[in-house]
């Protein structure tokens, strides 16, 4: 399975007990769009056994990580592809992608550098990796465009690189047909390359700061990520007041114990737990829960 970023772990443990600026909200929206597409991709790509690195982060020479979304390797390839959840219209100047303002006055809305330059730069640092391990096999390259609303304006005819919704199926299906299946040399590549693997999305500067004391204590709903302000103390679910679903409340403390470890890289004591929570649980119960988990490590 796809990993969640650390990154988006951090922005999900955070949200609801930290007020983000508009701009970290932004970045914590365009995290969850960006799983949501490779995990979209995910489910197109796994049906023909190839092997796939679901994410590789890797260093070179001390630079900032390079992170690329979904690399496959087969036979006689390496696939690399850069995952967009892009959902309005846009027009494609080139080096860079500018979305449609919505207004007929003045159509011009924000422009940012196009995935292609994106994923060009990705190459290059993934080339050098390559070299560096002695991987010899030829590399092919695509920007894919996961969201069925997308519309790219003004794009230059010979521009297959790009892949877009609607031809998702038929591009992966003439892979299929076209490259050689998995061998002992592929298996060999893709276990140097999960050896170089290493999330620090966490250290971007766009991840907030944080301590202890700046946190709300609240509880949260493990399906939607809601704060739950009330928990009933003697039952065993309850139905969550911003998703409607109905959860465990077990689901709900455990949750709150895992946003804990991820926040500050420790498993809290009993009392710490009870305190994260807000003091909204049976403390009995919380325990129980707590040395329940520590006993299946």
């Amino acid at each position: 399975m796809r990993q969640k970023p650390n990154a988006l772990k951090i922005f999900e443990a955070l949200d609801g007990r930290i007020t983000f600026t508009e701009d970290q909200q932004e970045k914590y929206e365009n995290f969850k769009k960006g799983y949501q597409s490779e995990i979209w991709a995910d489910k197109r790509f796994e049906k023909y056994g190839w092997l796939i690195i679901k994410s590789l982060t890797f260093h070179l020479d001390g630079e900032y990580a390079c992170q690329i979304d979904t690399i496959i390797i087969t036979g006689d390839y390496i696939f690399l592809y850069e995952i967009k959840w892009y959902s309005k219209k846009a027009t494609d100047r080139g080096k860079t992608i500018q979305y449609y303002s919505g207004d007929e006055d003045n159509p011009n809305g924000p422009e940012f550098k196009h995935p292609r330059e994106q994923l060009k730069e990705a190459t290059e640092k993934f080339k050098r990796l390559m070299w560096q391990l002695g991987i010899k096999k030829t590399l092919r390259t695509y920007v894919m465009f996961t969201h069925p609303d997308f519309v790219l304006y003004n794009m230059e005819e010979w521009s297959l690189d790009l892949v877009f919704h609607s031809e998702v199926e038929s591009h992966i299906e003439e892979l299929a047909s076209t490259t050689l299946r998995p061998d002992d040399e592929s298996y060999h590549i893709y276990n140097l390359l999960m050896a170089e693997n290493l999330d620090t999305s966490e250290t971007m500067p766009s991840v907030p700061k944080y301590n202890y004391a700046s946190t709300r204590k609240v509880v949260k709903c493990p399906e939607c990520n809601g704060v739950i302000e009330e928990v009933p103390k003697n039952r065993r679910k309850l139905k969550c007041p911003c998703c409607g679903k109905l959860v465990l409340i077990n689901d709900i403390a455990k949750k709150a114990l895992e946003d804990y470890e991820v926040l500050f890289k420790e498993t809290p004591t009993p009392t710490q737990l009870y305190n994260w929570c807000g003091g909204i649980f049976n403390r009995m119960r919380l325990y129980k829960l707590f040395y329940s988990n520590k006993q299946k490590e």
